[in-house]
């Protein structure tokens, strides 16, 4: 009965969030801003048809760079805040029901120029019929080099990014592997594809099978190892050029909005003395983890020297 009870509440957390999804996508589509659903239902859709329930806690979408703001306008017309910044997806949160978005420019792996790799990923998607809505979701080929760069983006300990590969490698034929390693090429993903792949027994031999590169870029040998606390910060930190961007990064790292110490900090939540406190332990939290995050950064810089 417990279990019966605990299956129900996952199954009405994740139409809820197809609920989110889908009105975040007509929400955009009424600004002009087409997006591709990338998880939940778009995955599960394809990959669990044996019934299997695939969690999932957000919503993910993939847009144009050059849609950015009207899509920032979209989300704040919703009741949606932005919570930080990143160069691939812009994380979003609304108070009210703590929905989450993360808004992709880019796929993580794909180093092609961000723009350039939206129009040759826009030609591979299907429409998929959600909540009483047709939604753009990716085709077999981009859904196969998604799989696969996702894996490599959370790196060995992403259990559900793993499954996800898993069953693609097992339901997508050899053919589709193919075109996807094309597409890989056509967006500079081919390095994050191959170390994707080979996270997996079966994948490694796909990945042999289609020729794909051992070597690594330093962000896909520093994400594809498994991350700790505070390291991805520290990553770009080293990895961006001037004194100048150095100290913006590090001043939103010690400073992050409002909203995203909401986001993750419970102190945060109690009121304004609860935040003004939760700021000042932030950079006790982030020295705490800096010793684990620099070994992180190291290896990939050994594993991937420029």
């Amino acid at each position: 009965m417990a279990a019966d009870r605990e299956q129900q509440l996952r199954l009405g957390a994740s139409l809820k969030l197809d609920a989110v999804g889908v009105s975040v996508v007509t929400g955009l589509r009424r600004r002009g801003v087409p997006a591709v659903l990338l998880k939940g239902s778009a995955l599960a859709r394809r990959l669990y048809r044996d019934g299997t329930y695939r969690a999932h806690d957000d919503v993910d979408l993939l847009i144009s760079p050059l849609e950015r703001e009207q899509a920032a306008v979209a989300l704040a017309e919703l009741g949606f805040e932005r919570t930080g910044d990143a160069d691939y997806a812009e994380p979003w949160i609304r108070r009210e029901d703590g929905a989450t978005i993360d808004v992709h420019v880019r796929l993580p792996g794909a180093d092609a120029e961000p723009q350039s790799a939206w129009k040759v990923l826009a030609e591979q998607t299907r429409t998929l019929r959600l909540c009483g809505e047709d939604v753009e979701v990716f085709a077999d080929d981009a859904l196969a080099l998604h799989v696969a760069l996702h894996a490599a983006h959370h790196g060995p300990g992403a259990a559900q990014a793993l499954e996800d590969l898993r069953r693609a490698l097992t339901q997508l034929p050899q053919e589709t592997w193919q075109r996807a390693a094309v597409l890989a090429d056509r967006v500079s993903a081919s390095p994050a594809f191959g170390a994707g792949l080979r996270l997996l027994a079966e994948g490694r031999e796909v990945a042999r099978s289609l020729g794909l590169p051992s070597a690594m870029t330093r962000e896909t040998a520093f994400r594809s190892t498994g991350l700790p606390p505070t390291a991805p910060g520290l990553f770009r930190l080293t990895e961006v050029k001037g004194l100048g961007a150095k100290a913006r990064l590090l001043g939103r790292e010690l400073v992050p909005r409002v909203a995203f110490m909401r986001s993750v900090s419970p102190l945060a939540r109690r009121g304004p003395t609860g935040l003004v406190l939760a700021y000042l332990w932030r950079p006790l939290w982030l020295a705490g983890h800096a010793p684990a995050a620099w070994k992180a950064v190291r290896r990939a810089r050994r594993t991937a020297p420029r």
